[in-house]
């Protein structure tokens, strides 16, 4: 599996994103743009092109992290937790459930990632990414929901994958051991999280779709969450044009009643 969490899986990435943008701006016809992507020039053509969005990842993933980090604690107020709390978070993912109504080790096993650690990562690393302009990134595959976005699962486990590194980076002081941030560990809990969220798709497609297409919402920041362009004709017909006229008429009336 592909993750961000190392060079290898960034530059794969790139190269990826390349050729998907390039497809889906019809640059795939022979000679074209995705032909060069595959099969160009490695020095003079892919390699310029992949190094430049591998960098823009990067700086990306720094931010995302970085904002996760600073302003995550202070929200849920986990600053001045005992350490041993911290620990009990990180164990078995704890940290991804919701805890019990009045206790403080005891988790809800069977809400997935409805923690206020995760869906806060989520809110404060996502909203507002340039990625909202690609509307075919939040597609449903669900059968019953066709016209309903949700988030894709790879931001969900991107984001509990910092909430980790954040949790670490408190429970050690911002000292930790370097094992605890390695490339190979961060890719493993972000592999983990996958495998719980594809599993969640496949056993219990509708509420996992439910709880994708809150978090669009909340994230992204529309209400409705529909897929598709809307024609003028869609756009006009949103509005109540006559009682905007008639109420615009009651507004005139009454002033001039109001002038006798």
């Amino acid at each position: 599996m592909v993750t961000p969490f190392s060079t290898a899986g960034l530059h794969s990435l790139a190269i990826t994103a390349l050729i998907t943008a390039a497809e889906e701006h019809g640059f795939n016809t022979e000679g074209d743009v995705v032909e060069w992507l595959t099969s160009g020039s490695e020095k003079s053509y892919i390699k310029p092109l992949r190094t430049h969005v591998f960098h823009r990842l990067g700086i990306e993933w720094g931010s995302i992290l970085g904002k996760i980090t600073l302003a995550l604690p202070s929200i849920i107020k986990i600053n001045k937790m005992r350490k041993a709390k911290l620990a009990v978070l990180l164990v078995k993912n704890n940290y991804m459930y919701p805890l019990k109504e009045g206790t403080v080790d005891k988790f809800i096993m069977t809400k997935m990632y409805q923690s206020e650690i995760v869906l806060e990562s989520l809110k404060i690393g996502f909203s507002g990414l340039d990625s909202i302009h690609i509307p075919k990134m939040y597609e449903c595959p669900h059968p019953d929901f066709p016209q309903e976005r949700e988030l894709p699962p790879e931001i969900v486990a991107l984001a509990a994958t910092m909430a980790y590194a954040m949790l670490q980076h408190l429970l050690y002081d911002g000292a930790g051991n370097a094992t605890d941030f390695s490339t190979p560990t961060l890719q493993s809990i972000y592999q983990g999280h996958m495998v719980k969220l594809l599993e969640w798709k496949r056993h219990f497609p509708r509420q996992a779709h439910r709880f994708l297409h809150e978090q669009y919402k909340t994230i992204i920041g529309v209400g409705g969450g529909v897929v598709g362009d809307q024609t003028t004709e869609d756009i006009i017909g949103e509005v109540d044009w006559d009682n905007m006229i008639e109420l615009e008429d009651e507004a005139v009336d009454m002033a001039l009643a109001a002038a006798a």
